[in-house]
Parts: C-alpha cells; sequence; structure tokens
C-alpha cells in the first residue's frame, strides 16, 4: 500500500463510479474500497451543476475508507482512431489540473492511475511520455546505513519541494527488491568511485543508474544506454537536469539494464573480477595453494612449512632421517641411489658425525630405506 496524501481516479464522465458489476477498471476498485459515501458525495457535487463531467479538469472528494485523505477525480479523453493533439492536450490537462488542486489542499504526494490507457483506448506508451512532461513530483528514497554526518543533508532534503522516504539502516536480503523496483532511477552522487556493486545489481531489476563521470566509468559504460553520466565539477545542476530528461522512462533504458545483468551471470562475474589485481596492478595474485605449499629446506627436512613436528619426531626430521610426513619422491637422492636419505640442509651436514651415525642405525631409518 502506497503511503500517498491523494490518489487519482480515472472516471467517466458521469462522475458516480462504474455500473457494471465486478467490472475490473481502476473507477470501480477506488469506489468499491472507499464505501458508498464516496458515491454519495460525487452525487452531491454532481447535482449543483449542469451535464456531464467535461474531460481534462479534475475534482476533490474525501477518501473515506480509503488509507489516504483525498480522490481527485479527472476523466480522461477516448480515443477515437488515431491520437490527435486534442487528445494529447486533454491527457496534459488532467495531469496538470490534479496536481494543482492537491497542492491547494496542501498535497505532498499524489498517486496516478495510467488514465485513458484502458477502454478510452490512449497508446500507453505515449501517454507515459505525457504524464512525465508535466512535472509530476519526485519522490527521494534513501536506503542503507549513512556514513559520516548526514543531518545536515537530510534536513535539506526535508526541506525541499520532493518528499523524501528514509530507512537509514541495514536493508534485509528479502527488502532489496522492494527498494529497487519502488525507483524509477538509481543516482549515484560520489565524488570519486572506482566502482559500484548498487550499479550492478540494479540492472538486475532493470533500473537505469546515473553515475559520477570519471574517465574510468564513461570509458567502460559510456556505451550503455542504461547509463547517464553527471559533472561532478557541478553535480547538482547536471543532476538535475539528467532526472528532468526523463530518459529512465523510455522502456529501451530498462531492456538495456535487464540484457547487461543476463550477459554478466555471478560465476562469470566472479572470474572476471579475480583478474583485476594483476590486471590494475600489475601483480599477478598468489595461488590459494601457494599458501600451503612447503618450502624447499622444510620439504627436505621431511615436514610442511605450516605444520610444526612435535618434539619427539623433531630430533629425527631436523638431522634429515625421512619420516612418514615426507613424500617418497621430490627429494633428491644421495650418490645416485634410489632408497638414499634427502638431501641434507645445511644445518645437517654440520651436525657431528656420532649423532648422523645414531640417526642412520635407527628403526624408522630402516623402514623408511626398505
Amino acid at each position: 500500500t502506497l503511503a500517498v496524501d491523494a490518489i487519482v481516479n480515472a472516471a467517466n464522465s458521469a462522475m458516480l463510479g462504474c455500473f457494471v458489476p465486478c467490472h475490473g477498471c481502476i473507477d470501480n476498485a477506488i469506489h468499491t474500497a472507499a464505501g458508498f459515501q464516496l458515491r454519495r458525495e460525487c452525487a452531491r457535487m454532481m447535482a449543483l451543476r449542469p451535464g456531464e463531467e467535461p474531460p481534462g479538469r479534475a475534482e476533490i472528494t474525501n477518501a473515506y475508507n480509503l488509507p489516504c485523505r483525498y480522490v481527485l477525480h479527472t476523466v480522461g479523453p477516448i480515443v477515437h482512431g488515431a491520437v490527435t493533439d486534442g487528445d494529447r492536450d486533454l491527457l496534459a490537462s488532467c495531469y496538470r489540473s490534479c496536481l494543482e488542486l492537491a497542492a491547494a489542499h496542501g498535497c505532498r504526494s499524489v498517486a496516478f492511475p495510467s488514465i485513458s490507457t484502458g477502454v478510452y483506448r490512449f497508446p500507453v506508451d505515449r501517454a507515459a511520455e505525457i504524464a512525465v512532461e508535466q512535472g509530476t513530483e519526485m519522490e527521494i528514497l534513501l536506503a542503507g546505513r549513512p556514513q559520516g554526518a548526514v543531518d545536515g543533508i537530510l534536513a535539506d532534503l526535508e526541506a525541499g519541494p520532493a518528499r523524501v522516504t528514509t530507512h537509514l539502516k541495514r536493508v534485509a536480503d528479502e527488502d532489496v527488491p522492494t527498494w529497487f523496483t519502488a525507483a524509477d532511477v538509481l543516482v549515484l552522487p560520489y565524488r570519486a568511485i572506482l566502482n559500484s556493486g548498487n550499479m550492478f545489481l540494479a540492472a538486475t531489476y532493470g533500473l537505469p543508474v546515473i553515475l559520477p563521470d570519471a574517465p574510468h566509468l564513461v570509458a567502460e559504460f559510456g556505451e550503455e544506454a542504461w547509463i547517464r553520466f553527471f559533472d561532478h565539477t557541478r553535480p547538482a545542476e547536471s543532476i538535475a537536469e539528467l532526472l528532468a530528461d526523463g530518459w529512465f522512462h523510455q522502456e529501451e533504458a530498462r531492456a538495456a539494464a535487464r540484457a547487461f545483468a543476463d550477459a554478466r551471470p555471478p560465476r562469470a562475474m566472479a572470474a572476471s573480477w579475480s583478474a583485476v589485481p594483476p590486471r590494475r596492478y600489475g601483480a599477478a595474485r598468489r595461488p590459494l595453494s601457494s599458501l600451503r605449499t612447503p618450502s624447499t629446506p622444510c620439504a627436505a627436512r621431511g615436514r610442511p612449512a605450516w605444520r610444526r613436528p612435535s618434539p619427539s619426531r623433531w630430533r629425527f626430521s631436523r638431522w634429515g632421517a625421512p619420516s612418514w610426513r615426507s613424500p617418497s619422491t621430490g627429494c633428491p637422492a644421495r650418490n645416485g641411489g634410489a632408497a638414499a636419505r634427502p638431501v641434507l640442509s645445511s644445518s645437517t651436514d654440520r651436525a657431528p658425525a656420532s649423532r648422523r651415525a645414531r640417526c642412520e642405525r635407527s628403526p624408522q631409518a630402516a623402514r623408511s630405506a626398505a
């Protein structure tokens, strides 16, 4: 349910609601939800004027059982054949009249249906363009945990003409689709940005994005139809111009965003990001296996580099006698013998001869030689 001050009813010229039982029009839905009081108020209003309600105007009534304050009633044009300039002017007048009447009654938010695009046969795409051109009020959605002092910024936004809806804490995973689908465009007003996961997330919901004109972003995404860039030297004016353009309402922009997301599945994205550090910083990333590979001296001593042997085994492995941890291959043999001891480290070569002899006569060394 939208929390708005008023909703708009695409009414018929009689202004008394739909008289077809169970009809699926917006007029019937609003009168049914509001209750019989709404129809009675409309009847009293129409009794004070001669004839029917002309198209292009707007009337206001109470909302009664609806979760808003007012209902704005407007009659849209009926299209007979091709759309004429008169049809366009009447539809634009419907939106303007509703906004002016709502502002006169102190409404800060209005929910519009798609006027005249049902049985009145006005093309939906052209009706959407006309609705955007009439200066429909903008609502700002702020979600997520802010960083830094934002009280002053929020106060300025609240004092502005646009309505502000805030959720200044972590957004739960199940609520993410709600926020992205409720928006018309995602604005990322960063001063500096390397990349943004929000941009890729917005693409999965077909949501156009406005980014700063950082050179690396323009070079990589400059050809995307669903992305626009604002001038970072004058961000406020540039973002306002992009929002007034209304390009993000076009179906081509949303289709391009969905195509961008479809071409980049999560597995492919993970593979591409794993190659970023070598490409960006010039140094190859060490493979995960190298972090657990024994170094050469430790391998020669017969123990892995990441595990310190117990004291009881350290006496033998330190002086070169192979233990069960040592692989049977990989250590060079002495004097070409396949069963010879591994090559000893420098500390082994410096061991007393008597201690080396005791190690060689040990049962463990005999078993390894066998």
